[in-house]
């Protein structure tokens, strides 16, 4: 599994720090999350008022979820990129030339080799990209 950018685990547990780095991290992705800069300073005024509006333990909460969702905008845009498949991916074989049995089997892939055929838990055969069709269903 990839690395999260933001983790608030990893700072100091001052409520300003806290508020301080998912400020921060919003302004850093605010192109990604799709914010100008009259909806960035909205919504870090959003969450700086749900943060600061109970306890430590509501505000470490919020800013987890804030922390979530930023994260999770970074693995939907690499994985919109990505469409090659690698280790770990998640696949659906649409076609497999020559071997009309294996069109619709799902696995995981195990290995790469070095001239890109892609082997994985979908049975003995290789996709071999520049003549066989899958689809990648989930990212690793």
């Amino acid at each position: 599994m990839a690395r999260k950018k933001y983790d608030i685990g990893g700072i100091n547990g001052n409520a300003y720090c806290i508020m301080g780095y998912v400020t921060t991290a919003m302004s850093q992705e605010s192109e990604l999350m799709g914010w100008n800069l009259d909806e960035l300073k909205k919504a870090k005024d959003d969450y700086l008022a749900d943060a600061t509006s109970s306890d430590y333990n509501h505000l470490v909460d919020v800013s987890k979820a804030m922390v979530e969702r930023i994260n999770n905008a970074i693995k939907a845009r690499r994985n919109k990129m990505r469409t090659t498949a690698i280790v770990g991916d998640t696949l659906r074989i649409v076609e497999m030339k020559g071997e009309p049995s294996y069109s619709g089997r799902v696995g995981v892939v195990e290995l790469v080799d070095s001239i890109g055929q892609i082997h994985g838990s979908w049975g003995g055969c290789a996709i071999q990209p520049e003549h066989d069709t899958y689809e990648i269903l989930e990212h690793a």
